[in-house]
């Protein structure tokens, strides 16, 4: 007799190079680096699950650097919006950074009410 399986706690993971996607990745990792960089030098930042770092705003997508990010997540994720979304179809969302010194991390944490979250 073959146990019964029920995936209650399922995980999907989903990995894309973005190098597959533009061609100009290293240039634009570069201005979104020296904007984060500018940034964590002229604002206090948030404290949220950062110990030891900086992390940004939960807006970067209002900064012009981030644009083009934002716009290939957002193409990708509704690649796979139609199995998680009423809408068929994402549109918005939060986009932050951190930047961990030395010693510094960020503790285990979940986020509630998202369909979807990524890192890069």
């Amino acid at each position: 007799m073959a146990m019964k399986q029920t995936k209650l706690f399922y995980t999907p993971l989903w990995q894309e190079n973005l190098l597959d996607v533009t061609a100009d990745w290293a240039a634009h990792n570069k201005v979104m680096l020296d904007k984060l960089y500018a940034l964590a030098d002229s604002e206090k930042g948030v404290e949220k699950t950062n110990f030891g770092g900086w992390q940004s705003d939960d807006d970067l997508y209002k900064h012009e650097e981030f644009t083009w990010l934002l716009d290939n997540i957002i193409k990708l994720g509704n690649e796979l919006a139609p199995e998680f979304c009423t809408q068929k179809k994402f549109n918005d969302g939060h986009l932050w950074a951190n930047i961990n010194v030395k010693g510094g991390f960020n503790i285990v944490h979940t986020h509630p009410d998202a369909i979807l979250s990524g890192a890069i």
